[in-house]
């Protein structure tokens, strides 16, 4: 009688443990299946930026043609002038949602809010001036100075976890999130400027 009792204590216990490892089993499926969902969301949440990246660096690159000598300033000054011109062109499609988004994170934006107005219109100047190659000196210290500056007011932002949309592509309803995307295209310009400043 002992026996039997023993035995299926044993075999509920091994049912149990079965139990235990099917559901351990199918919470580490679906946290694969939710983290391949996550992948591919933020893939296509930075789509129209990535997509966007390439018709500026393509823009920048005809402008060589018919490529019998690569000019790698002129390249450079082009895809500055396209890329600042194209995100102000962006923001400049619904300039109060940019300012809304925009002075989540910008500090300047914030407390003097026509600087939110008038931020699209800066890089659309800058653009034009570099397109027309005038005042390199000039133009190339301005883009180092506010893309800095917009630079450590983003790192703060992810660092203290805020879950903001960047507005560097306007407020389209794109849901391009605030990330570490945002400080490569920040730094990028930077080391672009610091670039033709020092040639």
């Amino acid at each position: 009688m002992e026996n039997k009792k023993c035995c299926k204590q044993n075999t509920d216990l091994e049912c149990n443990i079965q139990t235990i490892q099917e559901n351990t089993d199918l919470k580490c499926n679906i946290q694969t299946i939710q983290e391949k969902t996550d992948d591919e969301n933020k893939l296509y949440k930075f789509y129209p930026l990535i997509l966007t990246f390439i018709f500026i660096i393509g823009g920048a690159g005809i402008s060589q043609y018919n490529f019998d000598t690569w000019k790698w300033n002129e390249f450079m000054k082009n895809l500055m002038g396209i890329m600042l011109i194209t995100f102000s062109y962006l923001k400049l499609l619904n300039p109060s949602g940019f300012k809304k988004s925009f002075s989540n994170y910008d500090y300047l934006a914030k407390y003097v809010p026509i600087y939110g107005y008038i931020y699209p219109l800066i890089e659309l100047t800058l653009g034009l001036l570099y397109i027309i190659e005038v005042f390199p000196i000039i133009i190339n210290s301005l883009v180092i100075v506010i893309f800095t500056f917009n630079l450590v007011q983003i790192g703060i932002v992810i660092y203290q976890g805020k879950k903001l949309e960047c507005a560097c592509m306007g407020s389209l309803g794109l849901k391009l999130p605030l990330s570490w995307v945002t400080i490569l295209e920040d730094l990028f310009m930077i080391i672009m400027a610091i670039i033709m400043l020092s040639i």
